[in-house]
């Protein structure tokens, strides 16, 4: 990936907005950055908006084998937790693997609002599938083995991470799938789904795995035609901003400013 223009979104943030506030989790060897262009336009509609940095994420491919989807859940557990004693409201949003930690932490918190944005709940590609058999003969792939699509009106400078994924730690990401697609019915909350068709990463099927799954009375979907898998930095995010503040102001209304 290109050398960073904003290093200080590696690390987690917070963008003042109300008394209601919103969670961002990134994704699988992603960072916080992939999340703020989303977080200004929620802080814009009144939002208070707090991003979280995932254990084993923007230090070293070593600290990300150490890490798994217990740590990864409950880093996210914690600071929702903290985030529900200091907000009104909290909703939660996340992309790829932070969808599904976002998915699992509706599951099991019940927060005020889930938004998802590709969440890697089913994969695309055979490799992905067979990783809890694979990571005992190859331990990383470069991002390239999706191929390198083009991607036109990419924010590219948001786009930090890691330059391979960790096939154990993508068979971490399957145990964290099958639980939490076993128990979709728990969540009640209502929640959005943004896909795109062109995702590299994830099968655009996930949309109604989860909308059909859950118990919720509201469960929208938008499905983009164009964007690549980190959506929220791709060419129809305009489209993706809009809709996620339309749908938390019709399920969590901003409310006055902190001060």
């Amino acid at each position: 990936m290109p050398t960073p223009k904003h290093p200080e979104l590696k690390l987690p943030y917070t963008l003042e907005g109300g008394e209601n506030a919103v969670l961002l989790i990134h994704g699988f060897t992603g960072a916080p950055s992939h999340m703020y262009p989303l977080g200004l336009a929620l802080q814009k509609a009144g939002y208070t908006c707090e991003a979280v940095l995932l254990p084993g994420h923007c230090t070293s491919m070593e600290d990300l084998e150490k890490s798994n989807e217990t740590l990864w859940y409950e880093c996210v557990k914690e600071k929702y937790r903290e985030m529900r004693k200091r907000y009104k409201k909290v909703a939660v949003a996340g992309l790829s693997l932070g969808g599904v930690l976002a998915l699992r932490l509706t599951e099991l918190e019940d927060p005020d609002a889930c938004l998802l944005y590709a969440p890697a709940l089913k994969f695309r590609y055979w490799w992905n599938v067979m990783s809890p058999v694979a990571k005992h003969f190859v331990k990383t792939l470069k991002w390239d083995v999706y191929g390198k699509p083009e991607k036109p009106n990419f924010l590219k400078e948001y786009n930090m991470g890691y330059n391979s994924l960790s096939v154990a730690k993508t068979a971490d990401i399957q145990r964290l799938d099958r639980i939490t697609r076993r128990e979709l019915r728990r969540v009640t909350a209502p929640i959005l789904v943004v896909q795109s068709y062109k995702d590299e990463s994830v099968h655009p099927a996930v949309a109604k795995i989860i909308t059909k799954g859950v118990s919720s009375k509201v469960s929208d979907t938008l499905m983009l035609d164009n964007s690549p898998h980190v959506c929220i930095l791709g060419c129809e995010r305009d489209a993706v901003f809009a809709r996620s503040v339309e749908f938390l102001k019709h399920n969590v209304p901003a409310s006055l400013p902190l001060h």
